[in-house]
């Protein structure tokens, strides 16, 4: 063996040959067919697939999570196209998530926010716009 070498792993020829046919080659493991046990784990038809009991998550398997309310989605979408609608939405929204204890307060909240945003740039647009076709229909 030469010094410099790795120490020579079991089933394969020593480093430098190379075989000369691929008959040469070491045979290969047995294939595991389906329905037996790899080498090292035993299974039993006994044993479940998964650890059954209750969960130690919130929610557990199988309980389906709670629905966001639709009203503070749809407070949300409308936010960006009418400002005074998504804001009541949006307040009805908290109001119903509070007593039904829902989730989807973000959804209101920014329907609130962008809302109310919403409708006053839109409503300084307006004025800028009327004062703008006054002035020109005064002054012409």
């Amino acid at each position: 063996m030469e010094p410099n070498l790795p120490p020579q792993q079991p089933g394969f020829p020593p480093h430098g040959d190379v075989p000369s046919s691929p008959g040469s080659l070491p045979p290969a493991p047995p294939y595991q067919g389906a329905g037996q046990p790899a080498a090292g784990y035993p299974y039993t038809a006994a044993q479940p697939p998964f650890p059954s009991g209750p969960s130690p998550y919130p929610g557990g398997l199988g309980q389906p999570a709670p629905k966001t309310n639709t009203l503070a989605i749809v407070a949300f979408v409308l936010s960006f196209f009418t400002g005074f609608v998504a804001v009541l939405l949006g307040v009805i929204a908290l109001r119903q998530n509070w007593v039904r204890a829902l989730p989807g307060n973000g959804f209101a909240w920014a329907g609130i926010i962008i809302g109310a945003i919403g409708g006053v740039v839109g409503s300084i647009i307006l004025m800028v716009t009327v004062w703008i076709v006054m002035a020109g229909s005064a002054g012409g």
